[in-house]
């Protein structure tokens, strides 16, 4: 029965990520999307390899677009329809719902400073790296 479940997994993994253009993403990417997107497929695999800071460009079934570092770790999502709360940071979700609350989150993306979001009504807010407030 052990055999039989790790086999599935590994059916699984081998569906959702070895159908995208052959790139093969970083297991921390893959983890990623796996925890946060559970039921999208992948439409579009790329990787960069002239840019060193987003290695990765990743579309989802559900129109979100993924960029990740050559570690796996994301440094941008982006969705026209709002980016789903759960993978914004909980101290940037927090400002956002009480400072902006009929507002949805379009972008967020990782600076040097920390991050950065854009709202659907094009105001960008800037975060330092614990997610505290900076700017508009």
């Amino acid at each position: 029965m052990k055999n039989m479940l790790l086999t599935f997994a590994i059916l699984q993994c081998f569906l959702f990520f070895g159908n995208a253009q052959n790139v093969k993403l970083p297991v921390n990417a893959q983890e990623f999307i796996l925890l946060n997107f559970p039921k999208e497929r992948l439409l579009k695999v790329e990787e960069n390899k002239d840019n060193y800071e987003d290695r990765f460009e990743v579309k989802l079934s559900n129109k979100i677009e993924l960029d990740f570092n050559a570690d796996g770790e994301i440094t941008k999502m982006e969705s026209e329809s709002g980016l789903p709360n759960s993978v914004i940071p909980k101290e940037i979700l927090s400002h956002v719902l009480h400072n902006y609350p009929d507002k949805t989150i379009k972008e967020w993306q990782l600076k040097p400073y920390g991050q950065e979001i854009e709202l659907n009504n094009e105001v960008e807010l800037k975060f330092n790296a614990e997610g505290r407030f900076i700017k508009n």
